[in-house]
């Protein structure tokens, strides 16, 4: 028994004791709505997504001058104590309610009946007055929520084991599929390396190539003529010291004057020899003889 909350004397075990916390806050909304309130559901089992501090309050309901604030509670082992009325009766003020209503499917304990007794604007509705008055109207469930739930959270568990295992499934799929891609890269990347860039190497660099080999190429020796001097004759070209070509003999002047002569044009050597000739007549007449 938890520390501070009494047993319930009498435990339901139908279907609205069943009932889920949030469902039953609906079947409630339901109820009052059947006889002529316009309800408004502010409580976390509201369907909209919606959630304030409501002070507790888990129903407004408005009928003409009416405003009355509804508070819902599903205990059916331990009692509800007067805590919940004192709140009330503050929530009730400021809220400006005419007046403010606690639903139970369980029992109430003797303080909180006694705090309600105090203040009319309170009403305590509790498993008995509830199950009378929901079926008045024909809102009492029939169905056995603990079945349902059971069922329903079996189900759940299924299609969890199922999506777990096609999840499964799937990452191996795709983890095969990965490695399928990650080798065929390898494979490209390789042959990429290994085929494409050295082809395109040597395509780039054969003109380079070719261009140093034929500069690398030793070439033939050229013949070369060297001027020979020979004894001029009679009615021969080179009488007048012109040098004759051999292949054997370089061309070795034998006098400096002849290696000057063969310097000159023909113009020049006329021209040189009509000086040789005057220098020998002035030396011949200022040279005294011999006899």
């Amino acid at each position: 028994m938890a520390r501070g909350y009494r047993k319930v004397k009498f435990r339901h075990a139908d279907p609205l004791a069943s009932m889920p916390w949030d469902e039953f806050e609906r079947l409630m909304a339901r109820h009052y709505a059947s006889r002529g309130y316009r309800v408004e559901h502010s409580g976390t089992g509201a369907q909209t997504s919606r959630r304030h501090f409501d002070g507790g309050i888990d129903l407004k309901l408005f009928r003409d001058d009416e405003y009355i604030v509804v508070q819902c509670k599903r205990e059916n082992v331990f009692e509800v104590t007067h805590n919940v009325v004192h709140q009330l009766i503050g929530v009730m003020h400021t809220q400006h309610a005419t007046r403010a209503i606690v639903v139970n499917t369980g029992e109430f304990s003797a303080a909180a009946i006694v705090a309600a007794a105090e203040f009319p604007q309170i009403e305590l509705v509790d498993g008995l007055k509830l199950r009378r008055m929901l079926g008045e109207t024909g809102d009492l469930p029939t169905t056995h929520w603990t079945d349902d739930i059971l069922a329903s959270l079996a189900d759940t568990r299924r299609r969890r084991h199922r999506s777990s295992r096609n999840s499964g499934r799937s990452w191996n799929a795709t983890m095969v599929s990965g490695l399928a891609k990650g080798v065929l890269a390898v494979g490209f990347l390789v042959l990429v390396a290994y085929v494409v860039i050295p082809f395109v190497v040597r395509t780039a660099t054969a003109p380079l190539v070719q261009a140093s080999q034929r500069a690398a190429r030793p070439r033939p020796a050229s013949k070369t003529t060297h001027p020979v001097w020979e004894p001029a004759t009679a009615g021969d070209p080179a009488a007048a010291g012109q040098p004759i070509a051999s292949d054997n003999q370089p061309a070795r002047p034998t006098t400096a004057a002849q290696a000057v002569f063969t310097k000159l044009s023909k113009k020049e050597a006329a021209e040189w020899d009509k000086k040789n000739a005057e220098s020998m007549r002035i030396l011949e007449k200022t040279t005294p003889s011999l006899e």
